[in-house]
């Protein structure tokens, strides 16, 4: 006969197994709800992120192109400036007595020079760039110690170099500093100034290894991996001290490696012509001495470098 107690019993252990089931079924439709809703929250952030990366993409490539124009730009007008003290820093003697072809081929021989060192630090570097020659010097004082030293005895002969120097390239300039003794000085150490901080200008390289005044212009820029110095005539004491800094080399088929040196004769040293004798007829004849003048008496002797003491 049925147990109607036993019956009771398992359905109501059925129903709480229904019961549990139906908790759990419902538990796991949250979940998915919750876990649908993250997925739409998932999906629209990641809709965003691509607008973003697209909207990034686009102005990464813009600032590409226009970082890419803007070097373009800056290529086409970077430079390297060479500045060369010319009281100082000597051409070669065959070209300055070569005149006005002389000139000519001393810019030819210095921007060859220059791109070959550029090549030598940076075999990457654009080959295009523009060379800037900058000559300083005393042209009077430099005229008078290359006749004085028979360098160049024929008077217009450095006018000539001068001339064909600045006929041969239109960056290219032999300037007359004028005949105070510091005006080169001047010149080249304004016009260093203005290139060391023209983002344009890629390196300058410096020519006046004799001077010891540039020290004090070199020094704050030492460590520069902007600045090569050059050296023609031994690096003068504080140069020397300062060289170890910078980047250095020479260009021997353009520059002396020695100063001018200009030797004059004194006049204290030279023998007087013996007196011939004279008999009466001769002694008539003869003028009376020229009185002569102080200049004319005054000695000339020693010895005097080029350089510094043209200006």
């Amino acid at each position: 006969m049925l147990d109607l107690d036993d019956v009771r019993r398992r359905y109501r252990e059925l129903s709480s197994v229904e019961d549990s089931k139906e908790k759990i079924i419902e538990e796991l439709f949250s979940q998915v709800e919750e876990l649908q809703k993250d997925l739409t929250k998932a999906h629209d952030e990641l809709d965003n992120y691509k607008e973003l990366a697209a909207m990034f993409k686009d102005k990464s490539n813009k600032d590409k192109e226009a970082l890419e124009m803007k070097n373009r730009d800056h290529a086409r007008l970077s430079f390297v400036s060479v500045l060369v003290d010319g009281d100082c820093m000597n051409f070669q003697d065959s070209l300055i007595q070569s005149g006005y072809d002389g000139g000519q081929k001393a810019v030819q021989l210095l921007r060859k020079a220059v791109e070959d060192y550029l090549f030598q630090l940076d075999p990457e570097a654009n080959p295009r760039v523009q060379c800037k020659i900058r000559v300083y010097a005393n042209v009077g004082g430099l005229s008078k110690t290359y006749h004085d030293t028979n360098i160049a005895p024929v008077d217009g002969t450095l006018e000539a170099f001068i001339q064909g120097f600045n006929m041969e390239n239109g960056l290219c300039d032999f300037v007359d500093a004028g005949n105070g003794k510091e005006c080169s000085d001047v010149k080249l150490r304004a016009l260093f100034e203005q290139d060391i901080l023209d983002v344009h200008c890629q390196r300058v390289i410096f020519c006046a290894s004799a001077d010891n005044g540039y020290a004090r212009v070199l020094g704050p820029h030492r460590e520069s991996h902007r600045i090569s110095l050059v050296e023609g005539p031994s690096f003068a004491r504080e140069m020397k001290d300062l060289a170890p800094h910078f980047a250095t080399t020479s260009f021997p088929d353009v520059f002396r490696s020695t100063k001018i040196i200009s030797r004059r004769v004194s006049f204290s040293n030279v023998t007087p012509p013996r007196t011939p004798p004279q008999n009466y007829a001769s002694a008539v004849k003869t003028s009376p001495p020229r009185s002569q003048s102080a200049s004319d008496s005054r000695p000339v002797s020693g010895v005097q470098e080029c350089g510094r003491s043209a200006c």
